[in-house]
């Protein structure tokens, strides 16, 4: 039997942004709350936010304002707002989110805290309404956070595309609303159930990668969401050798933001004629990018490189330059317009006594499948700086494929 009748939840819904049966109040002064709820505003703004308080424990209604969140914890201006303030109902919200919840109890804190004079005066300002306001980290987010409350109202979400989808998921966590969370995860489920059936676009499929790497997804969703993107992203590019050689498939390649290259780089899955090609499409990928990612992001995309497998004339001729031009960038000045000339110049982090290691060792008569033990057993004059867990020493090769040709044989589209 349910807990309310359906009538009266379906009333409620239908409250999200009416102001119906409460007292209409234009706004004379409205005075928010900082990032860090007030802490860094004067003793007077203050005293006259803390004042405004008991107009909403009286009405039971209160406003809410998205803004971005402003620089240093500094008091949000008006001119921060992203939309016209809304109403909203303290009695759904606070049982519906954390977030308001906790921010309600402050707020019924500073209502005890004020003096009795300043609380009369207020109560005799009916022009006076409170307002609160959500920070947030910018203007994009504004209509994902405006749906994650109205979902505390209606416990649905209406998201058209799976980006969408994860806005909503992402403000959901953030305010703290029960239940949205795990609703737009199953919303971007059944998106991708959907389009499955009729194939998903390669954007759809770089947005899936984007978001079971950001922190805030819960771990389970995001073994869920790479369980299924990654080999989709492996069928679309095929091999390195062909993503390369399809004039469509580089131009796709060379936009790849750097969480679905690493997918590609990671998977033995994804096929090459030699390692040697998988290297050269991480520099032509690297000389599109190299000024959008960091100098730490640049060489843990390098470090995903297989150097174990590379061919033995490959390395001679190539690990020797990489290493030279690698020493010769450490010398360049640290400014900005440095360090970018150093990622370019020197951009592959490989020491020349590691390049020099390498090179024996592939020309060293020992079986294709047993060069990582080998690599890792006759680390010679590099003691410490072998690490095992690289992808460097890894000894299994990716799958093996033709050039231009799939895995199975078709010849890639142009």
């Amino acid at each position: 039997m349910p807990l309310l009748n359906s009538h009266v939840l379906a009333g409620l819904a239908e409250l999200f942004g009416c102001d119906e049966d409460v007292a209409e109040h234009c706004v004379k002064e409205a005075v928010g709350v900082s990032k860090h709820d007030g802490e860094n505003a004067s003793e007077s703004e203050f005293a006259h936010w803390k004042a405004s308080i008991q107009l909403h424990v009286n009405g039971g209604q209160q406003q809410i304002e998205i803004v971005t969140r402003p620089a240093s914890g500094a008091t949000p201006r008006s001119d921060d707002a992203l939309a016209e303030p809304f109403p909203e109902h303290s009695f759904v919200l606070h049982r519906a989110s954390a977030w308001f919840h906790a921010k309600f109890a402050y707020l019924k804190v500073g209502e005890l805290n004020v003096d009795r004079g300043q609380q009369q005066e207020q109560n005799a300002d009916s022009t006076y309404l409170p307002l609160l306001r959500v920070p947030l980290g910018d203007a994009t987010e504004g209509p994902a956070a405006r749906a994650a409350i109205r979902f505390a109202y209606t416990g649905r979400i209406e998201a058209h595309s799976i980006q969408e989808a994860f806005g909503v998921y992402r403000q959901a966590q953030y305010l703290q609303i029960e239940g949205c969370a795990a609703h737009c995860a199953d919303v971007i489920k059944s998106l991708m159930t959907r389009a499955l059936s009729v194939g998903l676009p390669l954007q759809d499929i770089i947005d899936l990668a984007q978001i079971w790497t950001d922190p805030v997804v819960d771990p389970a969703f995001a073994n869920y969401l790479s369980s299924m993107a990654k080999p989709l992203l492996v069928a679309h590019f095929g091999d390195s050798a062909m993503t390369l050689n399809t004039a469509g498939l580089r131009r796709q390649l060379l936009a790849l933001p750097v969480e679905a290259l690493e997918v590609l780089l990671e998977l033995n899955d994804f096929g090459t004629d030699a390692e040697d090609t998988v290297l050269h499409m991480l520099a032509t990928w690297l000389e599109e990018n190299t000024g959008s990612i960091s100098k730490e992001v640049q060489e843990q995309l390098c470090r995903l490189v297989r150097l174990a497998q590379l061919t033995p004339e490959f390395a001679t001729a190539v690990l020797p330059g990489l290493a030279a031009a690698r020493l010769a960038a450490q010398t360049l000045d640290d400014s900005s317009d440095g360090e970018v000339a150093a990622k370019r110049s020197g951009w592959f982090p490989i020491s020349c006594a590691e390049a020099s290691y390498f090179i024996a060792r592939l020309h060293a008569s020992v079986p294709y499948v047993g060069r990582r033990a080998y690599l890792l057993e006759t680390g010679g004059v590099l003691g410490d700086l072998l690490d095992e867990r690289s992808h460097w020493y890894c000894g299994k090769p990716r799958r093996r494929c033709l050039l231009g040709r799939t895995s199975s044989g078709a010849k890639p589209a142009a």
